[in-house]
């Protein structure tokens, strides 16, 4: 139903997800003409029916992304107030696309860098409106850039954790999703979107003179897929964070090793973060010397020089290549268990067989494996990697159960010591 967006009324009931999907070349344009004469059909439709029916909040939700695409905050802000007068609360599928009202207006006033307005009204929206889990994660993400730009670092990291816990559930159970997402807010999740949260994140972390925080966040990012690099400035500020830090403890110093060994991954952040320790050694050559330090480490390492190949292979796009490169990783890397979670990820999205590699190793082979991620397997990454390895080994296979002991026995080992 509808004159535009056409849309299937959703129904209660139990959900499914499907890993289908249909591809939708509606907004794909080969001409300016082109995209300004669909723009000017849609958003004409959308005002009439808006005219006819000023209380269905569907209309003003797909209004607002035509004028998102054209780039006009102000006429977005127009229809959002009219919408939160005229619409009625009363009618059930209002109160969820009504969230889409309310994100498009943290996205104008984001677009006008009018942040103070963006602070009060998302303040306010939260504390007087229903809304919905996903657009409150949504609305964080324009918040945190409010609050980054008006130096309220804390809140700002505030916004950025509650983001991040959602979207942590988002990769678990994607149904409540499905159920809650509109205009406005589909891409709440996407990498851009995510790694422009993570880019306030590490830059009132730094502000903040948070370490801890600093590399939660840049461990984040998917450094494999380098849809989104982190700030030339936020890069150059870790350096010189790094070089003022001379007493870490392990745990911190664990996280340093794997921020740097994914930095070192990505062609053009390594060359900010190495052009910035050049600039420093003259003003600072104990802290270059310490930072130093952390590269060497890194560098004897030899799961973060595979990872490192195997990305270099991936963006050369040749299937059979990144099949042989996996196959060899397996093979032969001793801390096969110990690599990032993009070795995973990417065998998972490119239908990687890495799975049955795994289960091809020979079993005392794999127990050595297991043996010796235990001495050196943070908790945390211990579960980590059990997550992704019950998506690829069968549940019954020898691999598996091996697996699921050894982890039996490090946390009951850790225990004793506690």
């Amino acid at each position: 139903m509808g004159k535009v967006h056409e849309h299937v009324v959703e129904r209660d009931g139990d959900s499914k997800q499907f890993l289908a999907y249909a591809h939708h070349y509606g907004y794909v344009f080969d001409s300016e003409e082109k995209r300004k004469a669909h723009f000017h059909r849609n958003s004409n439709l959308l005002k009439k029916e808006i005219e006819e029916n000023p209380a269905l909040a569907r209309n003003y939700a797909h209004l607002y992304q035509e004028y998102k695409m054209v780039n006009e905050p102000d006429t977005i802000l127009l229809y959002a107030n009219r919408a939160l007068e005229s619409v009625d609360y009363n009618i059930k599928i209002n109160k969820i696309n009504m969230c889409s009202t309310y994100v498009a207006m943290l996205w104008a006033y984001a677009a006008k860098q009018d942040y103070a307005c963006l602070i009060e009204q998302g303040e306010k929206l939260l504390k007087e409106k229903p809304v919905t889990m996903l657009a409150k994660a949504m609305m964080m993400t324009y918040m945190a850039e409010a609050y980054t730009m008006s130096q309220k670092y804390d809140k700002a990291i505030e916004c950025v954790e509650w983001y991040l816990k959602t979207y942590d559930a988002y990769k678990e159970d994607r149904r409540w999703y499905y159920k809650e997402v509109g205009p406005m807010i589909n891409d709440v999740y996407g990498d851009d979107r995510l790694g422009k949260t993570l880019n306030m994140g590490i830059y009132s972390a730094i502000k903040d003179n948070d370490l801890d925080k600093t590399l939660d966040y840049l461990l984040i990012y998917n450094w494999a897929m380098h849809i989104y690099m982190p700030e030339s400035d936020c890069l150059k500020w870790f350096v010189d964070m790094l070089a003022e830090r001379s007493d870490v403890e392990d745990r911190t110093l664990r996280k340093i090793d794997r921020v740097l060994g994914k930095i070192f991954t990505h062609l053009e952040c390594s060359s900010i973060f190495l052009g910035r320790l050049t600039e420093i050694k003259a003003t600072n050559p104990e802290g270059h010397k310490m930072v130093c330090s952390y590269m060497a480490r890194v560098a004897g390492q030899p799961a973060y020089k595979s990872l490192a190949e195997l990305i270099k292979v991936i963006k050369a796009g040749n299937y059979n290549e990144i099949i042989d490169i996996y196959r060899d990783i397996v093979n032969v890397e001793p801390y096969l268990l110990m690599m990032e979670t993009e070795f995973y990820e990417m065998a998972i999205i490119g239908n990687v067989p890495l799975g049955k590699m795994i289960c091809d190793l020979d079993e005392e082979l794999w127990r050595s494996r297991l043996q010796l991620w235990s001495t050196v397997v943070r908790n945390k990454e211990l579960l980590s990697t059990k997550k992704y390895l019950d998506k690829l080994l069968p549940s019954d296979s020898i691999h598996m159960k091996l697996l699921e002991k050894q982890i039996i026995d490090i946390l009951e080992s850790r225990k004793k010591i506690e």
